[in-house]
């Protein structure tokens, strides 16, 4: 206490010779401002008991002195004021506003920044409109009102053309991003603002000097949020990320690769927040940052698992953007080369690496590469199909983490996609591995691997067959049909199941389906919203009702196939296509063969229904069938 009662007794006594000094016009003002300034800095202005006590007053009249040597320290003095929020308030709430007369004067001074005097007091003029900014809306609102955001950008402007060997020209970008940053942290509306004077070019110039220099590492953060910002607020239909931005900001991260995580860590965020752009991922595959990433990924992997959380965080930002990356046509292409190139390469590598995060990022790399069936066919002409099963062989399913499962079978279903990978993969003993995993994987995994299963049986009988004849499995189909908890689940066990009967087209398949109990999730698929579904199921219920519709009929009736059928008629019937139409009318063909299921058709109005079929002019030529069937349910 006694220690701050001295400190201001000794601050008053140069206050009161600095008043002197003022009214005398007397040299020693410089003197005296740089002793208060000297005091504050060494004790902090926390350290005074009434920041009052500060001569503010005298202080803006010293801001229009004739040296700049003075002006400046009086703005440091400023400066180290608005440290404490009892100054920034001080100052806030002077009249005239103090800070109309420091954007005055930082128009004025920023003029010739050549000048060594002039920069020194652009420098601490913008070091104390920044902390007066800090936290304050009152500071902010003071220095908008001023306009402050346009004379800032416009001493930016000159500032960025100074070399970086000028002394203070580095200091000075940094203390006006810190500013800049200060003053538009919670001003949303600022951000549009600042894109329209220009803000991203030049905060573009000032990433290009900064990371250059030796002292550059605080300035670059502090763009790095600001960019940030503007990006998360402007319009979507604005490109700000452009590929100069992208290029920029690649190599801001290979130059702090090794000295700032936080850096790092910053533009890993705001390229992932941004990367689903096709255009962005494009420049960023372009300008090399897949294999920037996967150099720092490499390098820093054996340390990552004693790694500090924020360091786990970075790889695993690091390994997401690749995948990410890949998502885009053009970037895939591009990086892919061929088969050839050098990203594709090291991913194929990662598949069969020790760290499962690397195996997962690898593969799900490779499942984006595989997204192109020239791709596909000459990924598994190399035998990379093998490398997935032995790895599904091995990680089935039911552990804890399921991603590498989970990514294994996205990737091998987009492998077999091509006709000729179907039997290739099929051969390498695919079912064998990928259907005892059925019992035992998760909900996440058994979507994957439903779709697998689906996409290899595609024109393979006797794969379909073999899975048909399955009972095992085709009763965990209907298990998981009526698990209501993951929606995809259900709609891929139904629709494997019909891909299975469309496939196999074996009598035997439909007599297992029928025992099975796998009739009802078909049925069910009538009235899916999605018609590629429907035309599914309507395939898939006439094959089994051609060949076994005695055994068939009770399941059949009992799931109210009939009222499906009705319903798909009543309202799809009037602009079903005509394909749709015809398997709809094929499956009535069948059905109506059975004395139950025609009186249960005829008691919907199935025979109204195709009455009103009648007016439809494409599909004149179905017209003898649709008299046909609708006189035999009259009949009925």
């Amino acid at each position: 206490m006694a220690e701050t009662s001295s400190i201001a007794i000794t601050l008053e006594q140069k206050i009161d010779d600095l008043k002197i000094a003022i009214e005398n016009k007397s040299d020693n003002v410089l003197r005296i401002v740089e002793d208060i300034l000297s005091i504050i800095k060494e004790n902090g202005i926390d350290s005074v008991p009434d920041v009052s006590i500060v001569p503010c007053v005298q202080l803006v009249l010293l801001l229009r002195w004739k040296s700049n040597e003075v002006i400046a320290v009086v703005a440091n003095i400023l400066a180290e004021v608005a440290k404490s929020e009892a100054g920034r308030e001080r100052l806030a709430t002077l009249q005239p506003p103090i800070a109309q007369q420091l954007v005055n004067l930082l128009q004025q001074k920023s003029s010739d920044l050549s000048d060594s005097g002039n920069l020194a007091v652009v420098t601490q003029v913008c070091r104390a409109l920044g902390n007066m900014c800090y936290e304050s809306e009152r500071g902010q609102t003071c220095v908008l009102d001023a306009e402050g955001l346009e004379v800032l950008l416009s001493v930016l402007e000159r500032a960025v053309l100074l070399a970086n060997n000028t002394p203070g020209a580095s200091t000075l970008r940094s203390v006006i991003i810190g500013f800049l940053l200060n003053l538009t942290i919670s001003q949303d509306v600022m951000h549009q603002k600042l894109v329209a004077l220009g803000g991203i070019g030049l905060l573009c110039q000032v990433l290009e000097l900064d990371r250059e220099s030796e002292d550059g590492c605080s300035t670059t953060d502090h763009a790095i949020v600001i960019l940030g910002y503007l990006l998360d607020q402007v319009s979507s239909g604005d490109t700000i990320l452009t590929d100069k931005v992208c290029q920029m900001l690649v190599q801001v991260l290979e130059t702090f690769s090794s000295s700032s995580a936080e850096i790092c860590e910053s533009v890993l965020e705001l390229l992932q927040t941004h990367a689903e752009d096709d255009s962005v991922k494009q420049s960023l595959a372009q300008h090399g940052l897949c294999q920037l990433l996967i150099s720092l990924v490499e390098k820093y992997q054996p340390l990552v698992d004693d790694a500090d959380e924020d360091t786990q965080r970075l790889f695993k930002l690091a390994t997401d953007l690749i995948v990410i990356i890949l998502n885009g046509d053009v970037s895939m292409t591009m990086l892919y080369g061929d088969g050839k190139g050098e990203v594709y390469l090291n991913m194929l590598k990662w598949v069969v690496a020790d760290n499962a995060d690397l195996q997962t990022t690898g593969i799900l790399a490779v499942g984006n590469f595989a997204r192109c069936d020239l791709n596909c066919i000459k990924m598994v002409e190399s035998g990379v199909h093998k490398d997935f099963l032995l790895l599904l062989e091995k990680h089935n399913g039911h552990e804890d983490d399921a991603r590498l499962p989970h990514a294994l079978l996205s990737a091998l279903r987009n492998l077999a996609i091509p006709t000729s990978n179907k039997a290739v993969i099929l051969k390498a003993g695919a079912l064998d591995i990928l259907t005892p995993m059925i019992n035992s994987c998760t909900l996440p995994v058994a979507f994957k691997l439903l779709a697998t299963l689906r996409m290899l049986v595609d024109g393979q009988d006797q794969a379909a067959e073999e899975l048909g004849k399955n009972s095992q499995l085709l009763k965990k189909l209907v298990e998981f049909y009526a698990n209501d908890c993951h929606a995809g689940v259900q709609g891929e066990a139904s629709r494997l199941l019909a891909w299975i009967i469309k496939n196999s087209r074996s009598k035997d398949v439909g007599a297992t389906v029928i025992q099975c109990c796998a009739l009802p999730p078909l049925v069910s698929m009538l009235c899916s919203e999605h018609a590629v579904m429907r035309n599914e199921a309507l395939l898939a219920l006439t094959l089994v009702s051609a060949t076994q519709l005695p055994i068939a009929e009770k399941s059949l009736a009992e799931s109210k196939v009939c009222a499906r059928v009705a319903g798909l008629l009543t309202e799809h019937g009037s602009s079903m296509e005509k394909p749709m139409l015809c398997n709809t009318l094929a499956l009535l063909g069948e059905l109506v063969s059975s004395d139950v299921l025609a009186k249960d058709l005829a008691q919907n109005g199935v025979h109204e229904s195709l009455t009103g079929l009648t007016t439809r002019k494409d599909i004149s030529d179905l017209d003898e069938l649709v008299t046909k069937l609708s006189s035999a349910l009259k009949t009925t």
